[in-house]
């Protein structure tokens, strides 16, 4: 164990509990906001390490006022000795806390298993005054990851405080071995603001799970505008967004929502998913709304995004040019020339207004620079 540094006593960092936190060293992330950048370099944050002998003393003499211990860092789980050191802790008769950044579930769920463990703080760093989630240790112990989402609309939705910490385990190559070859994960362009039953308002990101190749294309749609339902439709009143595709468009697309009713359309622009509205019906003859919108704002900006898929961007060669040597020395000349002519020029003004005085003149400034170049 590398223990960097020892905070003897805190009211804070374990909730209703007097408690001292254990600082180890090393970390696997650089984090610009790091709150100990000195122990996510493997340094210490005092002179030297601190010995196991040396905490275990310390927490033994300070029983009966210590209410718990908080195992901090750096990034504690890359620690060897972890399991044990937890489990000598524990024997000791303390709870123990543990902050971590969550990117090693397999570690944290051995801690909960063996009942190493009572709290866990998951700390994602980044430029927020509250970055500290809180993750139920029954919920982890069971689907670690699952513990990091959330059901949102009844969709995947991540915490923004968690994108980091998932990001990074979807990124891992043992999980993406685990992904069928022809799919892929895409997030939502924009997060969405939800409000929880205790009040706290929180930013979430969609997660989407989505086959890798397109189910039909934006060279397919003929016109994308947003509009107002009609008085007959169950949409009346409200924003809806006109798709029209060409007639290789509509045949796609008749297969495509045929076969898929009751599944979800992402609408993709730059890895990013913008919509998934639902297929309700086969749609045979390409002509399709999209309903369910909060507002026209969205309405027009989903249209647009629908109008630039449709648009290839041609590359049109309007002029060429080669520029090499010749043009340099060409200006070189040129530049000679026009230099020449206004000397001259110059001079005979000179000679012309101040007659022999402007001469004499011209000369001495002619010398005088022909010595300097030399």
């Amino acid at each position: 164990m590398i223990i960097g540094g020892l905070h003897k006593n805190s009211l804070i960092d374990y909730p209703g509990k007097i408690s001292c936190v254990i600082f180890l060293s090393g970390c696997n992330f650089d984090c610009p906001y790091c709150h100990n950048p000195e122990l996510a370099k493997g340094r210490s944050l005092g002179s030297d390490f601190l010995s196991e002998d040396l905490i275990f003393d310390f927490l033994e003499i300070h029983k009966g006022f210590l209410d718990g211990v908080v195992i901090s860092g750096g990034e504690p789980t890359l620690q060897k000795g972890l399991i044990s050191f937890c489990k000598k802790i524990r024997l000791m008769g303390y709870p123990v806390k543990l902050d971590t950044n969550g990117s090693r579930p397999e570690v944290i769920s051995k801690l909960i298993d063996e009942g190493l463990v009572n709290y866990i703080a998951m700390d994602i760093e980044g430029d927020t005054t509250d970055s500290a989630l809180v993750v139920d240790a029954e919920l982890f112990a069971d689907k670690p990851f699952s513990s990091l989402l959330r059901n949102v609309h009844n969709s995947i939705g991540v915490p923004e405080r968690n994108l980091y910490t998932v990001k990074k385990i979807l990124s891992d190559p043992d999980v993406e071995k685990l992904l069928p070859y022809d799919s892929q994960f895409l997030w939502s362009a924009k997060p969405e603001r939800i409000t929880s039953s205790g009040g706290k308002t929180e930013n979430y990101f969609l997660l989407y799970h989505l086959n890798r190749e397109a189910g039909i294309q934006g060279k397919y749609i003929k016109k994308a505008t947003a509009s107002i339902g009609g008085a007959q439709t169950k949409s009346a009143g409200q924003p809806i967004i006109n798709i029209n595709m060409n007639s290789e468009g509509a045949r796609i697309f008749s297969r495509l929502t045929g076969s898929n009713i009751g599944k979800f359309l992402a609408i993709v622009l730059d890895d990013k998913v913008y919509m998934a509205p639902s297929i309700n019906v086969k749609i045979p003859n390409g002509s399709a709304y999209i309903e369910g919108l909060e507002n026209m704002e969205e309405a027009k900006n989903i249209a647009i995004i629908l109008r630039a898929g449709a648009l290839p961007a041609p590359v049109d060669v309007i002029e060429e040019r080669t520029i090499g040597p010749s043009l340099g020395r060409d200006s070189i000349n040129i530049g000679t020339k026009v230099g020449l002519i206004g000397f001259l020029l110059v001079i005979g003004f000179m000679v012309l207004y101040y007659k022999q005085s402007g001469l004499l003149a011209r000369i001495a400034i002619t010398k005088t620079i022909f010595n300097t170049k030399a």
